[in-house]
């Protein structure tokens, strides 16, 4: 028999497959919806790998069918993570103790309350929260520093090391209790008639010898109202004879014209 060669090769390509269509992922087949803050919080926690996966993977079992706690088996975490059980229980505590998981029961879930967690974010919120503070107290009130020494702030472990404390600022503090001269047009009022028809004093010569005296000397009161009427009573009680009712002045002082009068006896 003869046999006859050829120089054609024939490969074999296996079985002849149709076109498969590649599988893309879509919001259709469902999606977790999440706060774009909790998100950026937990990427700025911290966390190690696998609590950031226990983490990841609670929102999953809860964001991601519209729940904010729900009960998630270790199995569960495990499967979604791959990790082990026993591993996962260990970092899903670590997160409640850490306060980016809180748990109710059985149920878990996501702590929205981010502030609360003690971590990174926290930390560092916190930290520049009182460094802030500390700053803008110090701008405030560094020109007006009082010493405050009491049974409340002095211990026996302070008392040699006594710190100056900032009492109010320097611009509240000029418009409190600032003596001033005489204001201009000051004039007795009707409660100074009545004191001094009460107390029997000539209220038209007082009040000019007053005016020249604290004039003179420059002096200055807080209250110029409450002065007079110091000035009032002490002119009864250092030897003023009280006058009658009859010669009690009653006059309007806004037209009057106050020239120099002698000191009272009781004033030299």
């Amino acid at each position: 028999m003869e046999i006859t060669m050829s120089n054609i090769a024939y490969v074999n390509f296996g079985p002849h497959t149709k076109g498969e269509e590649r599988h893309v992922v879509d919001t259709d087949n469902g999606y977790t919806r999440l706060a774009n803050e909790l998100l950026e919080a937990i990427l700025r926690a911290g966390l190690t790998q696998n609590q950031l996966l226990i983490a990841l993977a609670v929102i999953r079992k809860t964001y991601g069918f519209n729940k904010k706690r729900d009960w998630v088996s270790n199995a569960q975490l495990s499967a979604l993570t791959g990790l082990p059980e026993t591993r996962c229980s260990t970092v899903k505590n670590e997160l409640i103790k850490l306060g980016i998981l809180i748990s109710a029961g059985r149920s878990v879930g996501i702590n929205k309350a981010i502030l609360s967690w003690k971590t990174k974010v926290n930390t560092i919120s916190k930290t520049l929260t009182v460094s802030v503070k500390k700053t803008f107290t110090e701008t405030v009130n560094r020109p007006l520093q009082n010493l405050l020494t009491t049974k409340d702030t002095i211990t026996k472990d302070k008392k040699d090391n006594i710190k100056i404390v900032p009492i109010i600022p320097k611009s509240v503090a000029q418009k409190i209790n600032k003596a001033t001269q005489q204001p201009s047009g000051f004039t007795p009022s009707e409660k100074h008639t009545a004191l001094a028809n009460e107390l029997g004093v000539n209220l038209l010569s007082e009040f000019a010898v007053f005016v020249d005296y604290h004039a003179s000397k420059g002096s200055k009161f807080k209250n110029w109202d409450a002065a007079l009427n110091t000035w009032l009573r002490n002119a009864v009680k250092f030897g003023i004879k009280p006058q009658s009712a009859s010669h009690r002045m009653t006059e309007n002082f806004n037209e009057k014209h106050y020239g120099v009068s002698d000191i009272p006896v009781w004033m030299e």
